[in-house]
């Protein structure tokens, strides 16, 4: 029983892997997978990375892509000509994409094509004995596979029975946690909720904080407004930042299972509630490639606990840092030019697109920038915060999320003036600090980031919901960053 839950979740996302064709078409033809060889050498040094992979599934994304192909031709005495050699090729690269994307880098991990919302879902059920969600909206929400899940008698990663239960988002609906830890000694408890409901529990996170209740928190940022618009709602899971309770962030499906686990081990180590959230818009949407966790492996990660020995609120921040060492992450992570003069400054939540378009913009633009992304924004560490940017850095543009306008006082800007301030710089060195803000960043393009460098010479405030941060990008711009990762072919009637 106790891998009937990996395979139930196996079977729940089969649907997942055919909604991925596009995925595995694009992957193909940027070619970024290996070749035969490297496969078959991985599946004789493991023999847990053989795939079984159906021809339904070969035929349908090697159908994508002759139909994008098709879709590229024009009218006219342009046709488009793919021979039967041609199209084996074709199968044949479909066939080692899709192995690559399922191919299972360790014994205790199995690979999958999941959202954000399903990896969390994965953690929270193996290392939880009772789960509370909170739906917040009607389909697509945090949790909403896991009640069938417990009905099918599916197992945590300790073999045990886990009881999942729904609750409505009102104030005071985390009373019911509370009722659940004083009857359940030695229980874990975790909440799958949205923003939205996060901010109706905010009064009883005091208290699960000053009784040192170690629950986890596993939030999806996104509310909607009444026009039925999802939007990422960050600032709300900000509001609980004087809790008392830890806060962690990741960008993607990922890091959203690397985190949750985080989440979990950090939780008991040090006996305080967790709150761990991502975009609910984009990371919750996109199916990826992940690497799940075994139950098993989840099984013995949690045997390694520390026990809580009256750590403090900010000496948690030095296990919070050692135990995201263990899977490779840091509270401050920068990636960008080593020299940069101008560094962005976001939460890990909204990284996704903004990294995205530094990345290019370097890469088509010449643009001399960094991005620090911000992962434990909760207890805060000035000192790792300075650490983590570039020697070379003058300005820093703090990126925040929200419905409104913060004037220069959103909580990240605060955080970051503090350091700076009061922090170990110079003060003839200290960076010039800029406040940038819009209701979010998934508009934010690589042609963008020359215009945000430049206004960061002399603005301190930068509106990124206005121009010259929402001109659409021409075709011809987003061809030429496509260049490298993309390939076509014209075939002409010769009549």
């Amino acid at each position: 029983m106790l891998h009937l839950a990996f395979h139930l979740f196996v079977l729940l996302y089969i649907t997942n892997m055919f909604a991925s064709v596009a995925l595995v078409a694009s992957l193909v033809k940027s070619k970024a997978f290996p070749v035969n060889d490297t496969i078959n050498n991985a599946a004789s040094r493991d023999i847990n990375t053989k795939v079984d992979i159906s021809p339904e599934l070969v035929q349908a994304v090697t159908a994508e892509l002759k139909k994008e192909i098709d879709a590229a031709s024009t009218t006219g005495s342009q046709t488009t000509i793919v021979d039967e050699d041609a199209s084996i090729l074709l199968q044949s690269r479909v066939k080692n994409a899709i192995q690559y994307l399922l191919a299972t880098s360790s014994k205790d991990s199995q690979v999958r094509l999941v959202d954000a919302n399903h990896a969390v879902d994965y953690v929270a059920y193996g290392l939880s004995d009772i789960v509370f969600v909170y739906p917040g909206f009607a389909s697509g929400h945090l949790g909403q596979e896991l009640p069938s899940w417990a009905a099918s008698s599916v197992r945590n990663a300790n073999g045990e029975l886990v009881k999942v239960v729904e609750m409505e988002t009102r104030a005071g609906a985390l009373q019911a946690v509370q009722g659940a830890l004083a009857d359940s000694n030695n229980k874990n408890l975790s909440v799958l909720a949205s923003s939205q409901a996060l901010l109706s529990m905010i009064p009883n996170l005091h208290a699960l904080a000053a009784d040192r209740q170690p629950v986890v928190f596993h939030v999806a940022a996104q509310s909607i407004d009444q026009d039925l618009v999802a939007s990422a709602n960050v600032e709300a899971v900000l509001a609980a930042r004087n809790t008392g309770a830890i806060l962690l962030s990741s960008s993607n499906a990922q890091e959203a299972h690397d985190i949750a686990v985080v989440a979990h081990l950090l939780a008991r180590s040090v006996g305080l509630p967790v709150i761990h959230f991502f975009n609910g818009v984009t990371a919750s949407k996109v199916i990826e490639k992940v690497s799940l966790t075994s139950y098993t492996q989840l099984a013995n990660l949690s045997t390694f606990t520390i026990s809580p020995a009256n750590t403090s609120y900010t000496e948690s921040y030095q296990v919070a840092k050692n135990i995201l060492a263990q899977f490779n992450y840091k509270p401050f992570e920068y990636t960008g030019a080593a020299d940069a003069e101008t560094v962005l400054v976001t939460l890990s939540a909204s990284t996704a697109s903004v990294d995205q378009a530094v990345s290019r913009a370097a890469s088509y633009l010449n643009a001399s920038v960094g991005i620090l992304s911000v992962r434990a924004f909760r207890p805060w560490s000035e000192a790792d915060f300075i650490a983590a940017l570039p020697k070379s850095t003058r300005r820093i543009v703090v990126l925040e999320e929200g419905a409104g306008l913060y004037a220069f006082n959103g909580p990240l800007y605060l955080d970051i003036a503090a350091s700076i301030r009061f922090g170990p710089i110079a003060r003839d060195q200290r960076p010039r600090l800029v406040s940038a803000q819009a209701t979010d960043f998934s508009h934010i393009h690589a042609t963008h980031i020359p215009s945000l460098v430049k206004e960061a010479e002399h603005e301190t405030f930068i509106n990124l919901a206005a121009e010259p941060f929402t001109v659409s990008v021409s075709d011809e711009t987003l061809a030429l960053e496509k260049s490298d990762a993309a390939w076509s072919a014209i075939f002409w009637d010769v009549e």
